[in-house]
């Protein structure tokens, strides 16, 4: 059941509105109605409303006021603008304030519905993608951590993959959004820093260090370094001895 808060400072457009909802009981009900600003933040803290129909101007706080104070304070509530023709600039301004609709009056009853049921429906999408978006970041971590731990071996894409429980694909494809570099680079660059920390301390051939760091071979080992260090392993070393 949708709940639903109808405010207008005249009654007819009330009457209409809630005459109307009577008529579709079984999807909505009215669980409160106000004329005025103050009483429509009021109303809604007490109800949790799902929707709320708001004119533009009423007294005290007018609509665009109370819109930014609801979706400020309850950005799951979605607001429509109820406005005559002549406010129909004034209510396209309301936008910056993320107001989920607008009707012009007067809407018919078709037209209500059909933008209440839009609104609802966008509003149910964005939480599922907001929960899919949670979920991913959290499986991202999961890749994350286990490079941190596991970078100096041998790790294949299908390994993170499964670990993510996403598809190769879309692993590298949402990897390289988050993180704007691909994993290859990822771990790349994390083999290399150690390499150049073990440059630096340890009493160790290039060779040795390139295994110790996860890299199959020393010529693999060059060009990668080469490449993200712009010198050699050996010319690094020996700047670092200087």
């Amino acid at each position: 059941m949708v709940k639903v808060i109808i405010a207008d400072d005249e009654v007819i457009e009330i009457e209409y509105l809630h005459k109307m909802f009577r008529k579709h009981s079984e999807e909505f009900h009215v669980v409160g109605t106000a004329s005025n600003g103050e009483e429509v933040l009021r109303i809604v803290e007490e109800t949790n409303p799902d929707v709320i129909i708001l004119d533009i101007c009423m007294p005290g706080k007018d609509g665009l006021e109370v819109a930014e104070e609801v979706k400020r304070r309850f950005p799951d509530i979605c607001v429509i603008l109820n406005t005559a023709f002549a406010e129909f600039e004034f209510a396209r301004k309301a936008i910056e304030y993320q107001v989920d609709a607008y009707l012009l009056k007067p809407a018919s009853e078709t037209f209500i519905i059909e933008t209440i049921k839009k609104c609802l429906k966008k509003k149910k999408r964005e939480e599922i993608e907001e929960r899919e978006e949670e979920l991913g970041n959290q499986n991202l971590d999961c890749v994350i951590n286990y490079i941190e731990r596991h970078y100096n071996e041998s790790i294949s894409l299908k390994e993170l993959a499964n670990i993510a429980h996403f598809s190769p694909t879309y692993l590298s494809r949402m990897f390289n959004q988050e993180m704007g570099c691909t994993l290859c680079n990822y771990v790349n660059k994390k083999r290399i820093d150690n390499a150049k920390r073990l440059l630096i301390k340890a009493e160790r051939s290039i060779q040795e260090i390139a295994m110790e760091c996860g890299f199959i071979n020393i010529s693999h080992f060059n060009r990668v370094f080469k490449n993200l260090v712009g010198k050699s392993p050996m010319e690094y070393k020996k700047e670092s001895e200087k």
